[in-house]
């Protein structure tokens, strides 16, 4: 695990050394959960190839359960109980 890691290391390769890893889910498919320190937008990435990811709104309009398994990873990263724990 890398310091930034709040949950097990992540299934693809993110090549960004500003983004903080959330944790992974299984939806539809497996996603890795990344909050971008340089826009602080959350990105939801299904596979290692570059353009394999959404964020931002992006992930509301693609799949509102991508929505709400990226605001519970972010509070679990946070401590932020009352979100994590619904």
């Amino acid at each position: 695990m890398n310091e930034k890691t709040a949950i097990p290391d992540p299934i693809y390769k993110h090549d960004c050394d500003v983004c903080i890893y959330l944790g992974s889910y299984q939806l539809v498919l497996d996603y890795d959960l990344y909050l971008c320190g340089a826009s602080k937008t959350v990105i939801a990435r299904w596979g290692s190839e570059g353009p394999q990811y959404d964020s931002g709104l992006a992930l509301i309009t693609h799949d509102s359960v991508i929505a709400v398994a990226a605001r519970r990873a972010l509070a679990y990263y946070m401590g932020i109980s009352e979100y994590w724990e619904v």
